[in-house]
């Protein structure tokens, strides 16, 4: 049974550049070499259903630590995905916000090195937004008594579907840095997605744009 969940939740179709992974030879946390018997091992892909579930089960651990934290100094702890946001109306008079910080990022090292998982924190995307600041989490402004969609996002959805329009998916996906227009295409179709819950009209608005795109491998 395990064996045939771990197919599920594996594959073994990579790019040829990335097919060496295949092989599990990494002399890290496992050596899983390649078998001629069973052949290629398989490997966790990105963006799969399965994903949430499975970083949800790795972060487990984690996440009662962070948790503990949270609830020992008053804070509310709150994970989705690798993206991790600590909540206070005040602050223990005996601890700074760097001193905070610090304690957290102990957690995170200490529970990767313990289980081997190897968490470590994303020194580029650290933010303290404190009273009066903006405060965005996954995108979203919660600053006010209802979530809302930033600007940055209507702008960049905005631009895309300009571009898109006017000189074409694939000129367009290239200009922006991504590696094929089939990519860049669910890309742009996942940003709009995300506006459908918080504001309705501008996902009308946006959609309608969208599906007026060309698309090379449905209209060439």
């Amino acid at each position: 049974m395990s064996f045939e969940l771990a197919r599920l939740c594996t594959t073994t179709r990579l790019p040829r550049g990335q097919k060496r992974l295949l092989s599990h030879n990494d002399g890290g946390y496992g050596d899983f070499p390649y078998s001629e018997k069973f052949g290629e091992v398989g490997v966790l892909p990105q963006g799969a259903p399965t994903s949430p579930m499975l970083s949800n089960l790795a972060s487990l651990k984690l996440d009662e630590s962070l948790n503990s934290f949270a609830l020992e100094h008053g804070f509310v702890y709150t994970r989705y995905a690798d993206d991790i946001t600590f909540s206070a109306s005040y602050l223990p008079r005996s601890h700074s916000v760097r001193d905070i910080q610090r304690a957290i990022i102990n957690i995170i090292r200490r529970e990767g090195f313990k289980r081997r998982e190897g968490f470590k924190e994303n020194e580029n995307k650290l933010r303290i937004a404190g009273p009066g600041s903006k405060k965005v989490v996954l995108g979203l402004l919660i600053d006010g008594s209802v979530p809302r969609i930033s600007e940055e996002i209507y702008k960049r959805i905005d631009r895309h579907l300009y571009a898109s329009t006017k000189f074409g998916l694939v000129d367009t996906a290239a200009h922006e840095g991504f590696d094929s227009a089939f990519g860049f295409y669910n890309h742009l179709s996942g940003l709009i997605a995300f506006i459908k819950d918080v504001d309705f009209k501008r996902w009308e608005e946006f959609s309608t744009r969208f599906k007026i795109i060309q698309t090379p491998w449905r209209d060439g």
